[in-house]
């Protein structure tokens, strides 16, 4: 079990390269958009890039998922079919929904209450997204191949793109927010050109309708479920523009952002973590060692977690050159952060949970999954927006993610029961919600703010070992690792 768990690490941490590059240096465009675009005018681009993200699950349409499941060694099938076959029928469907985009984009401002000058947003959202969908298998053969250097290399390469030429467009240029999703296609179109060669690489020019209709039966079902996914991340900034207006969408879109540590963390993991289970589920220990797997994806996360709850109010503060980490017209905001990464900590459950349903092929069970997390969060965003504003919006995708969770765990041990960890799971989510009590209570024993807030975060390892969390070998090798560190420092 050792070999496979060093195996999801390694491979984690590959894909955490592009993922942790690429999403860092992209999020360092919050602190320029904050710091030089209004609230309103930045309301305005998490609304568009909210009805994206939708199209993100429409335009491949379950494929890239198909692919993977039916690549693997355990399938009867060849693997350049696998992946011509769905890469020919997403390029062409992906070219025709984007030409559909474009020639209706001024009707689908007015229908997204886009002010009409901005009308070109649509369009080269529209083809953006169908660069990304033709993109998407290439990028899933890479997983499956497990050349996740060269996977991370493209990855951080069409996001360095992007995010430089936003800094010369709007940093250096001041041109208007179109320029924020002009740069962006640019980024995707350079990508998908440095993908060519593993096109090339997989492609044969056949066409097999049999196999397409064997990928779309398994891959269809996570449309839905995908759509009502997106739901739950994004549906909060059309209703937040609807009861509050486009300058609280632009604070809360500023602030959710910051959830960025969490969300590295959890997306790192899941482009591991998928074809990780599909290889392995019928290794011996595979229960086993997914359990596992699950407890110490909550330790990581929940010390993540606490520690950038204690200190985001000082990590936003920062100045550079003039510039906070999200400027300071933002700051009303920050209390929705705890709340984010907590949502941010519930998906990576779910992913976990979840995995039984993959193996045993019951993805026609994820769309009810997904589709009671959205009503969740639509009710809930309807009923919490008018009284408690953007922390209601917080509020309900917390409690959505919280609901899918909940249904992933006791459906996916229907068909795949794992052996969870239960009792060491709430050994950690003892240990981190005792400081975390003690911060939001305000119990201060009179000590500087910093020092306390230290101390608060030096309580979680700490809790764990009276707790009893850690088994001998953790033990020994913590033991060791400090060792090592202070013998390093003297």
């Amino acid at each position: 079990m050792r070999a496979q768990l060093k195996r999801l690490t390694t491979d984690t941490a590959m894909y955490g390269l592009s993922n942790v590059l690429g999403r860092m240096i992209n999020f360092l465009l919050v602190p320029l958009y904050t710091n030089v675009i209004a609230p309103g005018e930045y309301g305005y681009v998490g609304t568009v890039y909210a009805y994206v993200a939708f199209f993100t699950i429409l335009f491949p349409y379950g494929m890239e998922i198909a692919f993977m499941r039916y690549f693997t060694a355990h399938e009867r099938h060849d693997k350049k079919d696998v992946f011509s076959t769905p890469w020919i029928a997403v390029a062409t469907t992906s070219v025709v929904l984007a030409g559909i985009i474009h020639f209706f984009s001024t009707d689908i401002a007015s229908l997204i209450q886009l002010p009409e000058h901005f009308s070109l947003i649509v369009v080269f959202a529209g083809w953006t997204l169908a660069v990304d969908a033709i993109a998407a298998i290439p990028y899933a053969s890479l997983r499956m191949d497990r050349r996740a250097f060269r996977f991370a290399v493209i990855r951080f390469s069409g996001i360095l793109v992007a995010v430089l030429l936003n800094v010369w467009f709007i940093g250096i240029q001041h041109k208007s927010i179109t320029w924020i999703f002009i740069a962006g296609f640019i980024g995707s179109c350079f990508a998908l050109a440095l993908l060519v060669p593993t096109i090339f690489d997989h492609l044969r020019l056949k066409f097999s309708p049999p196999l397409l209709r064997t990928l779309l039966r398994f891959g269809l079902p996570t449309v839905p479920a995908g759509l009502a996914a997106m739901v739950v991340q994004v549906i909060d900034r059309p209703l937040l523009l609807a009861f509050s207006g486009e300058e609280v969408v632009g604070l809360y879109n500023a602030n959710y952002k910051l959830g960025i540590f969490m969300m590295l963390l959890v997306g790192m993991f899941q482009y591991a973590w998928q074809p990780f289970f599909l290889q392995h589920a019928k290794d011996q220990d595979a229960k086993r060692m997914f359990a596992r797997v699950g407890t110490y994806f909550l330790t990581i996360a929940l010390c993540i977690w606490l520690v950038l709850s204690l200190f985001m109010s000082d990590i936003v503060r920062i100045s550079v050159a003039g510039y906070y980490f999200i400027g300071a017209k933002y700051w009303t905001g920050l209390s929705i952060v705890p709340v984010i990464l907590l949502a941010y900590i519930f998906t990576g459950m779910a992913a976990i949970f979840s995995a039984g349903l993959y193996i045993r092929k019951k993805t026609t069970w994820l769309p009810g999954i997904s589709g009671t997390g959205a009503a969740v969060n639509i009710v809930a965003n309807v009923l919490l927006i008018p009284t408690m504003g953007m922390m209601g919006a917080a509020v309900a995708t917390l409690l959505s993610y919280v609901v899918m969770s909940a249904l992933s765990f006791f459906l996916g041990q229907r068909v795949y029961r794992v052996p969870y960890e239960y009792a060491r799971m709430a050994k950690l989510v003892l240990a981190a919600a005792i400081p975390a009590a003690f911060w939001y209570a305000r119990i201060n024993p009179g000590l500087p703010e910093m020092v306390f807030k230290v101390i608060l975060a030096g309580l979680f390892p700490g809790l764990l070992f009276v707790l009893g969390f850690f088994e001998r070998g953790e033990r020994n090798l913590m033991t060791q690792l400090l060792k090592r560190i202070l013998s390093s420092q003297g």
